[in-house]
């Protein structure tokens, strides 16, 4: 599928793992091959992919590669590739697994990509943590989605902040802000993050780790954010599972 502006930006995960049908991959590396944002957004994806240990025995990237992989990201995201990009080709049994992996590969791209745009210091040490977990295959994803309205969020294990990917959230009336919250038994709520993208990323943290917690809501409240939520939220994620189990 294309967005309203003729970019496939949904099919590029897929893509960069190797699991896309030819026939649209023809037309997407076509597109990819022309278009200087999605070729920046898909070299990232691809090396995202790279790190990911779908298909292959080693318990933890090669030795270097990890490092590699972070300094291309943070180096320039969108120099251009000098070479055609060359699929790999996998079993069958092996698509239904990469292919639902594609949303990992897409969110932990966003990821690094914003988190390097926090600063050369946190931002990279933010990315590091969460592409060591995707490259252990512990990295720990979640999703919903409401009609248009979707958010996914991502964290190492352990972590007390993550980083949370929306998209079209309903409009804000005049002084008012997005909210996070997350709760550990469906009935207590943490304050967390306060922002007012309706596309876009934003750090959340919590005060103790994430594992210890079973949903994260968005609320929307004044700017200056709340205490406690003033209304259900109006979408919520349910925090459980690692993102690589099957």
């Amino acid at each position: 599928m294309v967005d309203e502006h003729g970019h496939p930006e949904s099919l590029l995960a897929e893509l960069a793992l190797g699991v896309l049908a030819e026939d649209e991959a023809v037309a997407v590396r076509h597109h990819v091959a022309a278009c200087l944002s999605c070729r920046a957004e898909y070299e990232e994806m691809e090396r995202v992919a790279t790190l990911l240990p779908f298909g292959i025995e080693e318990a933890a990237p090669p030795d270097g590669l990890r490092q590699s992989i972070l300094k291309q990201v943070a180096s320039d995201a969108h120099q251009l590739r000098s070479t055609p990009v060359v699929l790999k080709r996998r079993p069958v049994f092996w698509w239904a697994a990469a292919a639902a992996s594609a949303l990992i590969v897409a969110s932990v791209a966003a990821f690094v990509g914003y988190a390097a745009s926090a600063g050369p210091d946190k931002g990279n040490d933010r990315a590091e943590q969460v592409v060591e977990a995707a490259a252990r295959g512990d990295l720990e994803l979640a999703r919903a989605a409401d009609g248009d309205v979707s958010m996914t969020f991502v964290h190492a294990p352990g972590a007390r902040e993550g980083f949370l990917w929306v998209h079209d959230l309903p409009p804000l009336p005049s002084g008012k802000a997005y909210q996070a919250w997350f709760t550990p038994d469906l009935s207590t709520f943490e304050p967390s993050t306060v922002f007012t993208l309706a596309s876009g990323g934003a750090w959340l943290k919590a005060t103790g780790p994430l594992d210890g917690f079973v949903a994260m809501g968005l609320t929307i409240e004044d700017k200056d954010g709340a205490d406690a939520p003033s209304s259900a939220p109006f979408i919520v994620v349910m925090l459980e599972g690692s993102a690589q189990r099957r």
